[in-house]
């Protein structure tokens, strides 16, 4: 089982659009978390600019 584990990532690291590949969707769940935090990080540090009056 082993042996087949590392053929898998040695055909991996030859290919390089899969490899291109998997990093891409390894690094889209950290995108996504960035984004999210971003949004809810303080929700009411803004509301002053919500009426529109100065």
């Amino acid at each position: 089982m082993w042996e087949m584990i590392k053929a898998e990532f040695r055909h991996i690291r030859r290919n390089h659009l899969l490899l291109l590949s998997s990093i891409v969707i390894c690094f889209i769940p950290f995108l996504y978390s960035i984004f999210f935090l971003k949004s809810v990080w303080d929700p009411y540090g803004s509301t002053q600019d919500l009426c529109g009056c100065s």
